[in-house]
């Protein structure tokens, strides 16, 4: 039996597409979240991140949002001769191949007019965007814990 034209034309176009795949997908695969409760009648918290870039290529965080706070700012903490004080970040550097950790005391992101109020073992969802990787949604705990405790043995 012979190929036709158009399944010739289908089959090369399959192929191409498929080799293409690597390259337009999004090459930061793995990303997790984990949120401070809020206190009281407080209407911040904060979010911790953990990324990693599997490209080859450098790559940024350039913006967070999520429907449980009115605004998201990135953050880091500096020691200022004993004053620890909050700088603004335009965005977190995403090396290729690494691994990149906000902590407590660290790089974080401010959840600024809270929604609602944030309790132990609630779920949020955070929009990641990035610099050249199509924007991700990720699933956030929020908990009273440390990063290894969250983030496991990613």
């Amino acid at each position: 039996m012979r190929a036709t034209p158009v399944c010739r034309w289908l089959a090369i176009s399959l192929l191409l597409n498929l080799a293409a795949a690597p390259v337009l997908a999004n090459e930061l695969i793995r990303a997790s979240a984990w949120a401070r409760p809020s206190l009281g009648s407080s209407n911040t918290s904060v979010l911790y991140l953990w990324l990693r870039n599997n490209g080859s290529q450098p790559d940024a965080l350039v913006g967070i949002s999520t429907p449980a706070a009115a605004r998201c700012e990135l953050h880091v903490s500096k020691d200022d001769n004993g004053i620890v004080k909050m700088l603004p970040l335009a965005e977190l550097e995403l090396p290729p191949l690494a691994n990149v950790a906000m902590e407590p005391k660290g790089v974080h992101v401010m959840l600024l007019g809270l929604t609602r109020a944030l309790k132990i073992d609630d779920h949020i969802a955070v929009t990641l965007q990035f610099k050249t990787a199509a924007p991700r949604t990720i699933d956030a705990i929020v908990q009273m814990a440390t990063p290894a405790q969250i983030y496991g043995d990613f």
